[in-house]
């Protein structure tokens, strides 16, 4: 069941893709712009997603982020009719950075990790259901 996450960003998202419910392999950075439900439709539509796992921080208190993204969400639902779940993502983009220096990256060389932090998310998912439904 190919899948679809989705890391949300005030200006990046980064989108990650499992086409074998086991592997989440980062698939791009897209801009924070213009339609991006249509977008992520339209990558979807590509890709043959059967849903979408959608990135959102666990927080105590409802913050506006999570209310943008829980619009989102619902827009995404809405216009897609795929199955469209959140899984927190906290945490995400420090996993992927400390990735990053574990790899010997240079910290001059600084480069945006929306879609690792969107394939560690996924990964996250995908490990925790364990095939449910596989």
């Amino acid at each position: 069941m190919p899948t679809l996450g989705v890391d949300w960003g005030a200006k990046r998202v980064g989108i990650a893709l499992s086409s074998s419910d086991m592997l989440a392999t980062p698939l791009g950075i897209l801009p924070n712009a213009g339609d991006l439900v249509a977008t992520l439709i339209e990558i979807g539509e590509r890709e043959s997603v059967d849903r979408f796992v959608v990135g959102i921080p666990r927080v105590i208190a409802e913050t506006p982020e999570t209310r943008r993204i829980t619009r989102m969400v619902d827009e995404l639902r809405q216009r897609s009719c795929k199955e469209v779940l959140v899984w927190d993502e906290s945490y995400s983009t420090v996993e992927a950075e400390s990735r990053r220096r574990s790899r010997g990256a240079s910290h001059r060389k600084k480069r945006h990790l929306d879609d690792e932090a969107a394939a560690i998310m996924l990964q996250a998912w995908l490990d925790e259901k364990g095939g449910s439904d596989r």
